[in-house]
Formats: structure tokens, C-alpha cells, sequence
């Protein structure tokens, strides 16, 4: 039997109250994830005895249900065990396999049971939560642990085999040169390198076997592999030179006080799918599966036509670009996908197979815009997730899943019960077979009357445990031995090819692990890349998935859901990760911290004089859970931590949570909502104590705001009625020239509840220039009609400047609109681009702006 596992993300972290733990028949060292203050749970006829190790002061405990055998042990001066800690292992002696149910409101994961206790010299321990982890996770200190055989972990060469993984309910031997308490959640969490790419890839290997949730698929998967066809040199399918471009009158080429991608960051530029240089504009036609170049100059004289065209294949997709210094970075993937070879035996096993995981960067000279070259072409293994470029470098996050093709062999246990009982349900059954030799009249009803009682057989037979195994035509028990598999094949890495050079991902020195390995283990990969010619400079590695990122001109935070390794339904707990690295040099790692709550998007995050602001909502609005919507302030330590130093909680009322978050300077701004808009504005210069300066309540909501200066803030966002039923599509205008008492100076309504903006979940697309408070954004109402919104911010107004309209049945459907302003020859224009389609119009106006 065949599976390959893959690797997505899943709800081991989600654990319930109810544990069940198997007591196998014979003698076994285990232990239970949570207190026992007595011991009536082992007192069953199928238990023995049992035998644990006070390591305080070294001396053994039994017990036994069994009055005669308790009174032998206390004889033979064993102290009486009277009861079990979270991480206390045991001995025990069945007479046949059984389990313990253990049920409680709070699961087994709680973290009050998260601290393990050793004292000097050995310990029979066993972990206090339901995880896994790595036995590294104890250092130097040597480990034994008895599973079938003997197994250590230890800096001595032993001849016995490895530890691979440590998990819920395996007793095991620790030694210890002090008395000390660990915090398993704490360490379990944090990163580690590796010695050497033997251990890495050890490590990757256990945690796909450890894995609690894996997704099983086809194992005959056939690659349907097709290259970019792409190649130094000319770029190829390029309009001819022969079209038209607008006539040169003398004025200057070059457009002016040009709106760009809208950016987080001062510096740090972020991915879109248009970008232009003042001269010439590149803009995606991803229905056309082309990059279309044109120029200020055509496109404010009416010309539309492309000037050139970079070619796509079929199939590619851009997720990014990026322009400077006369180069342009293409980001894009493209859809192939594993064919499966069916057989018969598979068809009743089908799953949905995955997607090929690959993406591309190809890096163009734009330098001569007649004569465009693909300088260099990169292809990654993984998902792309996100970019940025700072100075020319580009600054790459992929996902990369392990995969690993098991075979599973064939065990025939020896189980004489199950085989008899078996036999015998197999004889009953057959009892209510049709005999071949009867004849039955038309109409009538041949089979026997079965029993209205199940038989005791079968009663007997799911006793035994003996629906665990199948049963060939000869009567032999057999099943599939999960716990030894047989790989068949792996890829256990990403790498990156550059022309015809494989380079590997993965480096023993810069791949940090978490000792805890019940999590996906996908893989999360930063690479930097030089833009000037696509030359591969550095990257670095950590297991773990992650769904948010942040960055300022010198670090990276990306954010992980992966924990908490705690979450409790009861009271709706959660925690995200925070992992910082620099890149402002050398890529390295600074440190990982917690928080609870989970966040909006990067605006939700902000870094400002080495200290890392956050908000977070932690509830939801939908059930009667409590909801709670805080800041936090961390700051990086020595210990690679990212520690909490100041925190402000309790914004907004009873069942709100956060829509829109930003951060600017030692200032900060909060909106949250359930039926009315609470717009917070925080005080932020003592990082150690964030205050809340103001609040002002008002119907609606904000989903993005701006900072137009330091006395007045912009929003977008929807309108709502009383009952906080979403409207039209808003604008908003804060006057916060008193921060302690924010007022709504003006507002604009476009449309109804069906008109909505890519703003409202990604700022990139929102236009704005700071010169005369000018700026727009790309709307929609109904499914066909799309608008280029122009205002502009006067004084404490805003003004609605143009509105550029179009309809089309076919042209406006796949690609992203964006919109541009921008100054040529002394007038002012709006463009708006979507696919193949511009419209672009002079909205020059003489208004005198404050």
C-alpha cells in the first residue's frame, strides 16, 4: 500500500478535551498528559502493576489494583504510588491491551500543564501536553526511550538507534546535571540550526513521519512539466516598431508628480502589477496573458495602443512586478499539475492531486525601450507568497511542502482470538446467504428472517479490538505497519535554478527549527536577489508556515498561526508568532515573540525606533464569545526573543473587532466594529505604556487609512445603516488637530452595498500624491461598470474632482484595475488601466489647495 503525504496546513494545533491512550498487553512505559490525583483509573482486572521514578529522591513507587501484589511491593520497599503529575512516566503491566479515556473540560493541552520538572541525575518523564517533539529539545543531556527496543539520544556513540521523535504518552529516561524546570511550550517554540545537511534533512524526515494530520493522495504521480520558453536576448512577440507613438512636440517626454504603488514604508517598495518610471508605464493583461508597455506621452494624448509588449505563455500568470534602475522583475507561476496513472485498485481512493510547486522571476533590461532583453531567468520550488525591493534588491518569501512517497509493509499479528471469531461471524453470515440450489417463486421473499438481536460474536468480536485488522480468504489477521514505512521517494527541500545552475535552499547553518514537530512542515524561505542582473545573493530558512508579512528598511516580521500549541475553544485563546529577520545586510535571523490575537494584515504590524508595534482582535463577533482588541509593543533581546514591553487592552465595545490599523511615527490609529465605527487615536511615545489619546463614534466602518499630515486623517471604508448593515462605499475625513478629541471633518458615499474597491483589502491600488492632497481609486459597481474616483482634500473638505467611466460587455473582466495621476506639460491627468483597456483624462483644476 502506497501514500504520499503532503504537507498542508491543519488543525493540529486545534486539540480537544478528550485524550484516549492505548495500554498495550504486557509491560509498557508511558504517561498521561494530565494530572492523576488518584488511582482508581487503573483499577481494572486488566492491570497488573505499575511502577514510576521519584527523581527528587531517587527511589521507585508501585501500585497495583491488585491487593496482594500492592502488599508484595511495600514489602520489597516500594513506596505506595498514590498518584501521577502531567509529566511523571510510568511502568505499567497489562494482562491484555486496554485504554484509558480521559475526558476533561480543559484538554490535555492546557497550558498549565505545559512545565516539566527534572531533578540531577535521571528521570521517567513524559511530556505534560499533547505534542511532539525533538529530542534535541534536551540539549546534551542524554535521553532513553523504550519502544519494541531500546533507543538514545546522546553526544556518545552508542550502539543502539536513534531517538526521532518524542511524543504524548511515551515514558522516557532523561538525564540532568541540575535540578530545573522547563517550559515546554516556551522552548518547544523556539529556532535551531543544524550541525550538518545529515541532520537537516533527519529532522524535515521526522517531522513528515510525526506528523498528526497528513493529507494522503495518489502515489503515481506523472509530472506534465512545460519550460518558460524564455531566453536572454530580444524579447520575443513585441508589437513591431512601426506603431505609432504621439507625436513629439518638444515638450518633455516625462510625466511629473506621478502617483505610484501606494507603500507601507518610505523606501520599501512593494509588488503590483503596474509600475512606470515617469516615462514608460508597465501594466498587466493577464486576460491576454501579456505585459503591455506604453508612455505618458501616448497615453495623455489619447493613443492607447500598447508601444510593446512582453509576451506571456499560455498559462503564466503575474503576481508581481517591480521597476528600477531601469530593470524590470517579473514575478509569475504557472498552472501544471500532476496527472495521476489510475489503476482499478486506486479509483476508490480519490483525492484531489496537487499543483506543481514552482514559480519564476525574470529580470528585463528597460533601458532601450525599443529593444527590451530578458537579462536573466530564476525558477524557485515553493508557492510564492510575497516580495519586496529594497535598494535594487529584491526580497523574496516562497512555501516549499515535503513530500515523502511511503510504501507500507504487510504484518500478519498474531491474534488466535480475532482469527476464531472471524471463522465464526463468517459462518454466521453465511447462514443468511441464498443457496444457489433454491429456487424461489416469483414474488416471494427467500432470504431468512435475521435476528432482531446482534448476536454476541459480533459483541465480542469489536471487544477484541478485532475490527483493527482485515482477513485474507485464508483466515490470516493482517494490517499495515505504519509505524515502520519503507520510503520509496522524497524531496525534502526547495531549490532555485539560474540559467543551467541548481542552487540548494536549504543550508544546515541558516535552516532554524522549532524542537516541536506536530505542525505542517512546510517550510517558509527568504532569498534575496540582485535586480540589476538576477544574480542569486542569499537565503535563509525556518520550518514553519506563515500567512503575514511586514516590512520596514531593515527587518522582516512574518507571522505564524501555526501556534499557539494552546488554543481553547471555552475561551476562544489564540496566539500568533512573530519571526524577525534582518535585511538590511547580511540575511540572518533576530528572534521570534508571541501575542494573542490574530491580525488584521501588515498595517497591522509597524517597526519605529527598533521597538515593533501590533494590534490584534482575539473573539469573534458571531457567538456570545468575549471579544478583545489589543496594541502590544515588542522589542528583540540577546535570548532571540521578541519581548512584550508594553501593551494596551480593551479597545472598542463588547463584540467588535478590528477593521483598520495604522501606525505613523510615535502616533497610532484603531478602528474597530460591530454596528458603529470607533475610531481610536493612540498615543504611542513611551513604548513602555501606549495610551488611547481619543475616541470618536460614528456609524460605519474604515478599512484602510491615510495620514494626510499630522492634522488630518483619511479612511476608506463602507457606510452602514444602525443596525450595521454595509452601504455604499466611504470616504472619510478625520480632523485630528485636537488628538484627544478626533472629529469626522467630511465624508463621501459612493454608491450602494454592491459597489466595492480593491482598496478596501489592498491599499496598493490607492493613488495618492501628496503635492495638492490629489488621489483616487479604482472602484466598481454592479459586475461591469468600472470607475477611476478622483477627489481631492481642501482644507478640511473633500472634493470630488472626476470620475472616469467605463462600460464594456467583454474587455473588463480578469485583470486588476489601477488607477494614475499625473502632471504632463502643466495639466493634470487621471488614467485608469484594466487589462487591455485605458482611459486617461484631464481633470485640470484651478482649485487653490490647503
Amino acid at each position: 500500500m502506497r501514500f504520499i503525504l503532503l504537507f498542508i496546513l491543519s488543525l493540529s494545533t486545534l486539540l480537544f478535551a478528550q485524550t484516549t491512550v492505548k495500554m498495550n498487553k504486557g509491560w509498557q512505559l508511558t504517561g498521561l498528559p494530565t494530572q492523576i490525583d488518584t488511582m482508581e483509573l487503573f483499577n481494572n482486572k486488566k492491570v497488573k502493576s505499575i511502577f514510576s521514578f521519584n527523581a527528587k529522591t531517587q527511589v521507585w513507587l508501585g501500585y497495583s489494583p491488585q491487593s496482594d501484589i500492592q502488599s508484595k511491593m511495600e514489602k520489597a520497599g516500594y513506596q505506595k504510588l498514590s498518584s501521577l503529575k502531567p509529566w511523571q512516566a510510568f511502568w505499567i503491566q497489562s494482562t491484555e491491551t486496554w485504554s484509558i479515556e480521559l475526558t476533561s473540560k480543559e484538554p490535555s493541552s492546557d497550558p498549565n500543564n505545559s512545565y516539566l520538572e527534572l531533578y540531577t541525575g535521571w528521570n521517567l518523564v513524559s511530556l505534560p501536553s499533547k505534542t511532539v517533539i525533538s529530542p534535541t529539545f534536551f540539549d546534551d543531556m542524554t535521553v532513553w526511550k523504550y519502544s519494541d527496543k531500546w533507543r538514545v539520544h546522546s553526544n556518545s556513540s552508542l550502539p543502539f538507534p536513534t531517538i526521532e521523535t518524542l511524543s504524548t504518552s511515551e515514558g522516557f529516561w532523561v538525564k540532568s546535571e541540575k535540578d530545573q524546570t522547563i517550559d515546554l511550550s516556551e522552548k518547544s517554540s523556539k529556532l535551531h540550526t543544524f550541525d550538518s545537511e545529515k541532520e537537516m534533512l533527519d529532522y524535515i524526515r521526522s517531522m513528515v513521519k510525526s506528523h498528526r494530520y497528513p493529507y494522503y493522495g495518489y502515489l503515481d504521480f506523472a509530472r506534465v512539466d512545460s519550460e518558460f520558453s524564455g531566453v536572454e536576448g530580444e524579447v520575443s512577440g513585441g508589437v513591431p516598431p512601426a506603431v505609432p507613438t504621439a507625436s513629439d512636440d518638444g515638450s518633455n517626454s516625462k510625466a511629473t508628480d506621478t502617483t505610484s504603488t501606494n507603500l507601507q514604508e518610505e523606501g520599501v517598495d512593494e509588488s503590483d502589477i503596474l509600475k512606470h518610471d515617469g516615462e514608460y508605464i508597465f501594466f498587466v493583461d493577464q486576460e491576454n496573458e501579456q505585459i503591455n508597455v506604453t508612455s505618458f506621452t501616448n497615453i495623455s494624448a489619447g493613443e492607447y495602443k500598447p508601444l510593446h509588449q512582453i509576451m506571456l505563455e499560455k498559462g503564466q500568470s503575474v503576481s508581481a512586478m517591480y521597476l528600477q534602475n531601469d530593470r524590470l522583475s517579473v514575478i509569475s507561476h504557472k498552472s501544471r499539475y500532476y496527472i495521476l496513472e489510475e489503476t482499478v485498485e486506486q479509483k476508490s481512493m480519490i483525492y484531489p492531486s496537487p499543483s506543481i510547486q514552482e514559480f519564476h522571476i525574470d529580470f528585463y533590461d528597460v533601458s532601450d525601450i525599443d529593444s527590451i532583453k530578458l537579462l536573466s531567468s530564476t525558477a524557485i520550488e515553493g508557492d510564492y507568497r510575497e516580495s519586496r525591493m529594497i535598494d535594487g534588491k529584491l526580497i523574496l518569501i516562497s512555501h516549499f511542502y515535503p513530500h515523502i512517497e511511503y510504501e507500507y509493509p504487510i504484518i500478519y499479528p498474531d491474534v488466535p482470538e480475532c482469527i476464531a471469531l472471524k471463522k465464526k461471524l463468517n459462518e454466521l453470515e453465511l447462514g443468511y446467504a441464498v443457496s444457489e440450489s433454491v429456487v424461489c417463486a416469483p414474488d416471494t421473499q427467500c432470504l431468512p428472517d435475521k435476528p432482531s438481536v446482534i448476536p454476541s460474536e459480533y459483541q465480542a468480536f469489536s471487544d477484541a479490538g478485532c475490527y483493527q485488522y482485515s482477513y485474507d480468504t485464508s483466515g490470516r489477521a493482517w494490517q499495515y505497519d505504519y509505524k515502520n514505512p519503507i520510503i520509496v521517494s522524497e524531496h525534502l527541500t526547495p531549490s532555485m535554478t539560474v540559467g543551467d545552475q541548481d542552487i540548494a535552499l536549504l543550508k544546515p547553518h541558516t535552516f532554524y527549527a522549532p524542537y516541536k514537530m506536530d505542525q505542517s512542515a512546510d517550510i517558509t524561505t527568504i532569498t534575496a536577489i540582485e535586480s540589476a542582473d538576477g544574480s542569486y545573493q542569499a537565503s535563509i530558512s525556518f520550518l514553519g508556515s506563515t500567512h503575514t508579512y511586514y516590512a520596514s528598511s531593515t527587518s522582516l516580521y512574518l507571522v505564524s498561526s501555526q501556534y499557539p500549541l494552546y488554543y481553547n475553544f471555552e475561551r476562544f485563546s489564540e496566539q500568533q508568532a512573530i519571526y524577525q529577520f534582518n535585511i538590511s545586510s547580511k540575511l540572518s535571523y533576530v528572534g521570534r515573540g508571541f501575542v494573542d490575537g490574530r491580525m488584521l494584515n501588515q498595517y497591522s504590524m509597524s517597526e519605529h525606533n527598533s521597538f515593533l508595534r501590533i494590534a490584534t482582535s482575539s473573539g469573534n463577533n458571531w457567538s456570545s464569545i468575549k471579544t478583545d482588541n489589543s496594541l502590544f509593543v515588542l522589542q528583540s533581546n540577546a535570548d532571540e526573543e521578541l519581548e512584550i514591553i508594553g501593551s494596551l487592552n480593551g479597545l472598542g465595545k463588547k463584540g467588535e473587532t478590528i477593521h483598520a490599523v495604522r501606525f505613523s511615527g510615535d502616533r497610532g490609529y484603531v478602528v474597530t466594529f460591530e454596528r458603529t465605527d470607533p475610531f481610536y487615536t493612540l498615543d504611542l511615545k513611551d513604548p513602555t505604556a501606549p495610551v488611547v489619546a481619543g475616541a470618536l463614534e460614528i456609524p460605519g466602518f474604515s478599512e484602510y487609512i491615510h495620514p494626510v499630515d499630522e492634522n488630518r486623517i483619511l479612511s476608506i471604508g463602507r457606510d452602514t445603516d444602525s443596525e450595521g448593515r454595509t452601504k455604499g462605499l466611504q470616504i472619510q475625513l478625520f480632523d485630528i488637530s485636537d488628538f484627544s478629541a478626533p472629529k469626522l471633518a467630511s465624508k463621501i458615499v459612493i454608491g450602494d452595498s454592491r459597489t466595492y474597491s480593491e482598496a478596501e483589502y489592498n491599499p496598493r491600488v490607492f493613488a495618492y500624491r501628496d503635492s495638492d492632497k490629489l488621489f483616487g481609486l479604482p472602484y466598481r459597481k454592479e459586475y461591469r461598470e468600472f470607475y477611476f474616483g478622483l477627489y481631492q482634500i481642501n482644507d478640511l473638505k473633500i472634493d470630488s474632482v472626476a470620475n472616469l467611466y467605463e462600460k464594456s460587455e467583454s474587455k473588463w473582466g480578469y485583470s486588476s484595475p489601477r488607477g494614475v495621476i499625473f502632471d504632463r506639460n502643466g495639466a493634470t491627468y487621471g488614467a485608469l488601466f484594466q487589462g487591455d483597456h485605458i482611459i486617461c483624462e484631464n481633470i485640470s483644476s484651478p482649485k487653490a489647495v490647503q
